[in-house]
């Protein structure tokens, strides 16, 4: 009963266990789906500013091809008007054999300009070089080995080669000044896109990037023919302000007024979007609610991260949102609703483990207390049985000493021996209900004492043997332990008792009994067959339970169903074990016992 409670708790927590471990696991499945999903909204909302900056770069491209298209590099005056451009802080020309062509020695160029006019020309150089990778490095060991406080290496160069897939459109952006109006890429697609194809189609160009003293600087190179290669470096704090111009006004309250007119759902109320460099410092930051907000959601990674377009390589756009935003964009919160459905399954089933506890251990009294008063009353019965039987032997005998005389005295004896048979029945049985109360609730110990099993094995058959051979049973037996053993005999006795009356009520059809023993070292077997109608290979274990019958017909032998449960235990309580074994015809019962040789 015990075992049974604990084994019913340890399978409801089991289940609690489980059912919390399987909602944790949901959530965070929920959780990182959640997080997957604001990541990818607010990486599309970041996609419409990358394409502004990229617009930028594609509008310098297109003024810088036209500016370098209309002029003859191998012109020193023309390659001076270029410098004159506000996209162009200094012009580099170079021939056919890398020599320097513009600018001449300026004498008043600071070291720190001069420098960066170096890098710029070793850079142009390479665009032509089968080796730049050495050119490069030289010019990098040339940089290392000046005066480290005005010339910093060249830390990063890349190039983007120029295409014929130029925009086919542009957003026009705000008013600006007559010189900058002149490169504005409205005026200039207005040339024609076919002219803009046809540029790209004769000439080779790029976008360079390098690092001077910790600044991006960006040029854009040009190859016309194979004569002339030009350099234009265009000033850093033109292309910041145009590319900060791109993106909405951070100042602007509520952070909506635009310089450029960009697609309306490309905003969230409530989120704070950065550009940040190479080195990630902050350049620009915009957002739709007062940045003073925002100091402590900035101490969390970002919500998503965009990589700049082409050139400016390693630079990101990166936004963060506020916890409003986020549970919006994650949808609904089912963390709280799931635990109180955990809690509240949980709760029914310790309720309900509370019930089927309350309700067993009530039967469980109940039963103890039924099987309290059938011990009781069978003790009870014990007395007055044995005073049956014994009054019924002497009724028995003083028959058979009259039977000379008594002319009735056969019909007389023949209902002696019905009541001492029923009589002895009847005491099997309720050594049986004893022998079982005692298992149930504190096993009787076993009496070893040295004994000889064949002379109990005898004793046992002959108490059944008057009515065996009135059923016309054939009897066999094979005797093999004669030597003296050490065991329990009133144990024994009940185990034949049990094997031998089954035998007797389940086999009456077939008549036969076979019983014999067999000694192997410190153990000893007693099996008993019979030719009856055996019993089903799927109840060879069940019939051992308590109160199992083969069947459980009217027309079959009345029964309690407890006698091979107490054959069992008392087997095994001496050593060894009962059980139904192979047989060609009908039940055939080994009993295994441990019982040593006496010394």
């Amino acid at each position: 009963m015990n075992r049974s409670l604990v084994a019913l708790w340890i399978t409801l927590f089991a289940a609690i266990a489980t059912i919390s471990v399987l909602a944790q696991f949901w959530i965070r499945q929920r959780e990182q789906s959640s997080e997957q999903r604001v990541r990818e909204i607010l990486q599309s909302q970041l996609e419409p500013f990358n394409d502004s900056i990229g617009r930028v770069f594609e509008q310098y491209s297109i003024g810088l091809q036209r500016q370098l298209s209309a002029c003859d590099l191998g012109d020193l005056q023309q390659c001076v008007e270029l410098t004159r451009s506000p996209l162009a802080d200094a012009v580099i020309v170079v021939n056919s054999q890398s020599q320097l062509v513009f600018p001449t020695g300026d004498q008043s160029a600071s070291v720190d300009r001069q420098t960066l006019l170096d890098e710029a020309q070793q850079l142009l150089r390479e665009q032509a070089d089968p080796r730049p990778s050495a050119r490069r490095q030289a010019a990098s060991q040339k940089s290392a080995a000046g005066d480290s406080s005005q010339a910093q290496s060249v830390l990063r160069s890349q190039s983007y080669l120029g295409n014929s897939n130029l925009p086919q459109s542009v957003t026009v952006a705000e008013t600006q000044s007559d010189e900058q109006l002149a490169l504005e890429p409205l005026e200039l697609l207005q040339a024609g896109e076919s002219q803009a194809e046809s540029l790209a189609g004769q000439e080779r160009f790029g976008w360079i990037t390098w690092y001077h003293r910790r600044g991006m600087v960006l040029a854009f190179w040009w190859h016309q023919g194979d004569q002339w290669k030009s350099m234009t470096v265009l000033p850093r704090a033109r292309w910041m302000a145009d590319i900060v111009a791109a993106l909405p006004d951070g100042s602007a309250p509520g952070g909506l007024a635009r310089k450029k007119a960009l697609s309306s759902a490309s905003t969230l109320t409530g989120s704070l979007k950065q550009l940040i460099d190479v080195e990630g410092n902050l350049i620009y930051q915009w957002s739709d609610v007062p940045q003073g907000q925002w100091s402590d959601v900035m101490q969390r990674e970002p919500e998503a991260v965009l990589p700049v377009a082409a050139p400016l390589e390693g630079w990101r756009l990166r936004v963060y949102a506020s916890d409003a935003l986020r549970k919006s964009l994650a949808g609904d919160n089912m963390v709280l609703p799931l635990w109180l459905a955990v809690a509240g399954i949980s709760a029914a089933l310790v309720l309900g483990g509370v019930l089927v506890t309350t309700n067993l251990n009530r039967q469980f009294r109940l039963a103890s207390r039924r099987v309290l008063f059938v011990n009781q009353v069978s003790h009870e019965l014990r007395t007055p049985l044995t005073n049956i039987c014994m009054y019924a032997d002497l009724l028995a005998k003083s028959i058979e000493s009259e039977h000379g005389t008594a002319g009735a005295a056969p019909t007389q004896l023949e209902r002696a021996s019905v009541i001492q048979n029923e009589s002895r029945r009847l005491s099997r049985l309720i050594a049986n209900v004893l022998q079982f109360a005692r298992s149930e609730s504190k096993p009787k110990q076993l009496q070893p004492t040295t004994n000889v099993l064949d002379d109990v094995v005898r004793d046992v058959l002959a108490t059944f043997r008057p009515r065996l051979e009135e059923l016309g049973f054939k009897i066999v037996v094979e005797l093999a332990t004669p030597e003296k053993r050490v065991f329990d005999p009133d144990a024994v006795e009940q185990v034949l008792v049990n094997l031998i009356g089954n035998a007797q009520k389940y086999a009456a059809d077939g008549k036969y009994l076979e019983l014999s023993t067999r000694a192997r070292q410190e153990k000893v077997e007693i099996l008993v067959q019979d030719h009856g109608p055996g019993v089903p290979a799927r109840m060879a274990e069940k019939i051992f339970s308590p109160f199992v019958r083969g069947s459980d017909r009217l027309e079959d032998p009345a029964g309690t169903g407890i006698g091979l449960t107490i054959v069992r235990d008392l087997a095994r309580r001496h050593g060894g074990d009962c059980s139904l074994v192979e047989s060609p015809r009908g039940a055939a019962f080994l009993c295994t016992l441990n019982a040593p040789q006496a010394n």
